[in-house]
């Protein structure tokens, strides 16, 4: 082996092991990247949020012990099929971005915990993100999706959930095996029924339906007893759906339907009530 070899392997072998932040952010920054935080472990860069990129530089794929990859407010148009080597991976960020695709290898990433690419151009959701079985948060609000893939009952680790201001109009029955879920945000689609087994999510603590076209809900939401805020303002419905056992509740706002009659009796016993907005038609009392 000439000496030219030798020398090209102790370079390579010098980039393997200089993965620190700051041999990380001077190789970016060479090649027209910015980077807005930067954190290392052992040598090792952890998180890294990148400032304004066009796309997500090769050499991020590289960082063996990375947890954290953050890229929002920026232009990156789609997600590389290399993110599958982020093994480690823990979170990915890439909210107000033009990403107009989800790639299946992201379902490579067992160890993701927390998703967020909304405010991009994705149209639909993968089936491969439903076996993210360590998944506890999903973002992908403000986007294009159309429905909601009944493999969504395998994220049985979620615990917030927001879809909001896309094209959904039905939710799959297998919603109900989100049994840890205590947020969930659907307003602004079009949907036009809730299924039965929405009652099975009792650790919800946050409701929020504002602006869809419902007119079938469940009837009861029994044991709803962490339940802190309700927000299905400016739909279909004629009828306020039973929250009785939700004594915690602090905010129940269902304006802009077609109820009729009176308020039930039970919300003068919640104490913790801040806000009732206008519920009823022709009643705003109590009675």
């Amino acid at each position: 082996m000439n000496f030219k070899n030798i020398f090209g392997l102790i370079l390579s072998a010098s980039f393997v092991l200089s993965q620190d932040c700051k041999s990380i952010r001077n190789e970016l920054h060479s090649n027209g990247f910015g980077t807005q935080d930067c954190e290392d472990r052992s040598g090792q860069v952890v998180l890294l949020h990148l400032h304004k990129a066009d796309r997500i530089p090769s050499i991020v794929f590289e960082l063996s012990e990375l947890e954290i990859l953050r890229a929002w407010d920026s232009t990156i148009k789609e997600i590389p099929d290399d993110i599958e080597k982020l093994k480690k991976l823990k979170e990915l960020n890439l909210n107000e971005n033009k990403i107009k695709s989800i790639p299946a290898k992201i379902g490579k990433l067992e160890q993701l915990e927390h998703l967020d690419l909304g405010e991009n151009k994705i149209e639909s959701i993968p089936k491969e993100v439903f076996n993210l079985k360590k998944l506890k948060k999903l973002r992908i609000d403000r986007n294009d999706i159309s429905s909601i893939p009944k493999e969504i009952g395998n994220l049985v680790n979620l615990n917030y959930l927001n879809l909001a201001g896309n094209s959904i109009s039905s939710l799959p029955k297998e919603i109900g095996n989100l049994v840890n879920l205590n947020h969930i945000e659907l307003p602004y689609n079009g949907i036009s029924s809730v299924p039965d087994k929405f009652t099975n999510l009792v650790n919800l603590e946050y409701v929020d339906f504002l602006g869809n076209n419902i007119s079938s809900f469940p009837k009861s939401l029994p044991n709803f007893k962490k339940l802190k805020e309700f927000y299905i303002d400016f739909n279909e419905l004629t009828f306020i759906p039973n929250v009785k056992d939700s004594k915690d509740l602090e905010s129940f706002s269902i304006s802009g339907n077609k109820l009729e009659g009176k308020i039930p009796s039970y919300f003068n016993d919640f104490t913790k009530l801040r806000i009732i907005f206008q519920i009823m038609k022709n009643s705003p009392e109590v009675h």
